[in-house]
């Protein structure tokens, strides 16, 4: 998953990345099912050059969750269908004292690399139109 597109124009569009600050989308852990908000914080990973990180945010400090899971989206947010790749788990933290776990997620494609995307249209979007 790289991002929404947020505005088409005749020769390019706006794409709002899942790295953005701005960005929010509901996610699980394939391996348990375990579910989060995927939030954008634009910060380089330091093991993979050229590679940016999100965070996961309202993950519960039961969840069952490992370093290397992979992120798949949750279809919940209504915006992206289930089970789009996203990342992989890094830098998992959890405080005795906290609610929620946290994490940083690489994402699976290194974003400035990209030449070309798939675009799929939502069934919102269908209903719309």
């Amino acid at each position: 998953l790289v991002g929404r597109t947020e505005r088409v124009f005749a020769h390019r569009s706006h794409v709002l990345l899942i790295i953005d600050p701005n960005s929010a989308i509901d996610v699980q852990v394939l391996r348990s099912g375990a579910r989060a908000i995927l939030v954008g914080m634009m910060r380089y990973a330091e093991l993979r050059p050229l590679q940016y990180l999100t965070r996961l945010e309202y993950l519960d400090g039961r969840s069952d969750i490992r370093e290397d899971d992979l992120m798949i989206t949750s279809g919940f947010d209504g915006i992206y269908p289930a089970g789009l790749p996203v990342g992989e788990v890094k830098n998992l933290k959890y405080q005795t004292d906290a609610i929620f776990k946290s994490a940083e997620i690489v994402p699976m494609e290194e974003l400035s690399q990209i030449k070309e995307v798939l675009v799929l249209q939502s069934t919102s979007d269908k209903e719309e139109s």
